[in-house]
């Protein structure tokens, strides 16, 4: 993949552990260990490798996220190991990138060990006010927080993401099950956003 250009915009889903507010989404250290999140990005737009990437869908699975904010600083290690599931929709040119793209790029290249990479039948379902996601080893459901007008969303301003824009806050319940693992957690951070990535390598 040596000097191809890639370049991906969609929607991003994430809940982690934090009960409340994630520290780390506030450039602050977490106090309690590290954290651990489970993310979903729905691309609505873009290319790898000259391969059109529109409507593919895969989640990853962190653990061991900082714990210090410096942590995920470019070029250090901060996340122990992910998890990475890939929609079986995808075509076979897709997941023939799609493979050793998530494996290098993205998370993983914070990442000190990757799990697997699986391909699995992905739902994003949309209800008012609520996203429930799923594929046979993850889950997420996400609601969304209301501000004191009682209709408008609470959202994050100037994010320390550089990669996300329109952040709404919702809370979390979810789970993963798979590499031995099996993770529960019930009224966490969670976010929606937009997501846009690129890059020359």
């Amino acid at each position: 993949m040596a000097d191809q250009k890639w370049a991906l915009k969609g929607n991003y889903f994430e809940v982690c552990r934090a009960n409340g507010n994630c520290p780390l989404t506030f450039g602050r250290d977490m106090v309690d260990g590290p954290c651990a999140n489970l993310a979903t990005y729905q691309i609505t737009e873009g290319q790898i490798q000259g391969t059109d990437m529109t409507g593919v869908v895969f989640m990853i699975h962190g653990d061991g996220i900082g714990p210090k904010f410096t942590d995920l600083f470019p070029g250090q290690k901060g996340i122990a190991e992910i998890a990475i599931y890939i929609d079986e929709k995808a075509s076979a040119e897709q997941k023939k990138i799609l493979e050793p793209f998530l494996s290098t790029h993205l998370s993983a290249v914070m990442a000190r060990k990757i799990l697997g990479v699986k391909f699995v039948p992905i739902e994003i379902r949309d209800e008012p006010g609520r996203y429930i996601i799923s594929n046979p080893y993850c889950r997420q459901q996400m609601t969304m927080t209301i501000g004191k007008d009682g209709k408008t969303p609470i959202i994050i301003e100037n994010s320390v993401t550089r990669w996300t824009k329109n952040v709404k806050v919702y809370n979390g319940e979810w789970s993963f099950t798979d590499y031995g693992k099996k993770l529960e957690f019930h009224q966490t951070s969670g976010q929606v956003a937009e997501f846009s990535f690129r890059g020359d390598n």
